[in-house]
């Protein structure tokens, strides 16, 4: 029976629909497969569109009454069921116990959450939003930036960078691993981030006491201001990044294994103090998300140039004995650099370590990793570090002005540097002054009134050069390992 369908907000209603061929009562299943139920005295009933009066319902599942039923006939039921109000919440209670929607028809603050939403729900994975647009302290934390290629051997001298800008490697005693930094495409997590992947070329399974290695990224002070306090404290912050760890046929590593996040902070020149987070790597050859809580330093004094490194932060490759400290807790000393209970990453060759969307903020609990632009990161890096490269072809690296038959010097301007900056050159006997009537080819390169943003490289020749005269500096033959380096890393 069609009949509008309304509804009290403190009742409910059932209605069934019943096709009935005989008799004088309907009971049992409707035509729908609902068993008919009602209160006594709550229950309306149609037949054919009529309703119905003077039918018997009260035992709450049997109506009777009716004229004989035939083939053909439809009786509507409608029971009203009042609900217990005890059971409702008020809107003062809704309010105060469900988010309320904003303009956007979505929750407006995430003050109200107590358990984290996680990236996958489309959250932080904290209660609270980053603040500001980036929170991370760290440059080219997804390894977007490599400006120097592949670096093989490295390790070999302490505070090397690798192939991915602004990230070096900390060798401590005479640590003898060495290691291939090469950047790489198609990791983290996602799968889909550049990565920083290490590869373990010398092994060192006993390493002596003092000996160890670490990745790391320096931060300067003027980046790194919101976390220190006036009494020269550190705020709390949290190191997180995505891990893969390879070991070799030959490595005695064991999954799950154990590895250290480490801070590190420059309180004054000589004095150091470290923590040491470990974390679990559950499996290898597989990315994770690995997260350290690094707790508020209130020992910390800081005294450094705002220009110089205040902070450090990375990973463990591994260490001896007297550059193993607490796991979880500050200490202080020269140069700690894994808890005693992490795990030798450079036991076996072919071991590696990959690591991407570094992040450290002031926070004490992990939000997701903010991506910017190529272009944001690499004027950051550029800061930093510039390699000018030939690229294979006959590049041109300005015009000289020859003062001498045996030199002339170039005007050279480049990104503005932290500080003065090194000016070298990898191979200046692939590069010649051309001039009318001809060329000569240089023979050494020095630098002469280095600024923040600019030099004058001086290029050399054996003879021929006519002071006053002008020449253009240019590569020579397609060579790839021509290229000028800017250097002011800290």
């Amino acid at each position: 029976m069609p009949f509008a369908r309304k509804q009290d907000p403190n009742t409910g209603i059932d209605e069934y629909t019943f096709s009935p061929t005989s008799g004088t009562s309907i009971t049992g299943t409707d035509d729908a497969g609902n068993s008919l139920s009602y209160l006594a005295g709550a229950v309306h009933v149609w037949l054919n569109g009529v309703k119905m009066n003077g039918l018997t319902a009260t035992d709450g599942t049997t109506i009777s009454g009716f004229p004989t039923l035939v083939s053909g006939d439809k009786v509507a039921v409608m029971a009203i069921n009042p609900m217990n109000i005890a059971d409702a919440y008020t809107k003062t209670a809704a309010d105060a116990k469900y988010a309320l929607l904003g303009a956007n028809s979505d929750i407006t603050s995430l003050s109200g959450l107590t358990t984290p939403l996680s990236e996958a729900q489309g959250g932080t994975g904290a209660t609270s939003a980053p603040t500001g647009t980036n929170p991370n302290l760290l440059i080219n934390g997804a390894s977007t930036v490599g400006q120097r290629g592949d670096v093989t051997g490295w390790g070999a001298t302490s505070n090397e960078y690798g192939a991915v800008d602004r990230f070096s490697i900390i060798s401590a005693g005479s640590a003898s691993a060495r290691w291939t930094s090469s950047q790489e495409t198609g990791g983290g997590v996602t799968g889909e981030a550049n990565w920083h992947k290490v590869l373990n070329t010398t092994a060192d399974a006993s390493p002596g006491a003092t000996e160890g290695q670490a990745v790391y990224q320096k931060i300067e002070t003027a980046n790194m201001q919101q976390l220190i306090a006036s009494d020269g404290s550190l705020a709390a912050t949290v190191l997180a990044m995505d891990v893969i760890v390879h070991a070799d046929g030959a490595s005695s590593l064991s999954f799950p294994i154990t590895a250290s996040l480490n801070v590190r902070t420059q309180v004054s020149v000589g004095s150091a103090h470290y923590y040491l987070g470990d974390v679990t790597v559950t499996a290898a050859d597989t990315w994770e998300r690995v997260t350290a809580v690094i707790p508020a330093n209130a020992s910390a004094a800081f005294d450094r140039a705002m220009n110089s490194d205040s902070l450090w932060a990375g990973i463990a490759l591994y260490g001896g004995s007297s550059v193993q400290s607490t796991a979880d807790a500050w200490s202080s000393g020269t140069n700690y650099l894994q808890s005693s209970t992490a795990d030798n990453l450079a036991d076996a060759t072919n071991n590696y370590l990959g690591i991407t969307l570094v992040k450290l903020e002031q926070s004490t609990a992990a939000t997701s990793f903010v991506h910017e632009s190529y272009g944001e990161t690499l004027a950051k890096c550029l800061r930093y570090y510039e390699r000018l490269d030939s690229e294979g072809t006959y590049r041109d690296w300005g015009i000289s002005a020859i003062q001498h038959s045996t030199y002339g010097e170039t005007d050279l301007r480049f990104a503005w540097k932290r500080t003065n900056p090194t000016v070298s050159f990898s191979a200046v006997t692939n590069v010649r002054h051309l001039y009318k009537g001809g060329g000569t080819n240089c023979t050494t390169f020095a630098v002469w009134y280095i600024t923040h943003d600019s030099a004058n490289p001086r290029w050399t020749v054996s003879s021929g050069l006519t002071a006053g005269d002008a020449s253009l500096i240019q590569t020579f033959q397609n060579h790839t390992v021509t290229y000028m380096e800017i250097d002011a890393e800290l």
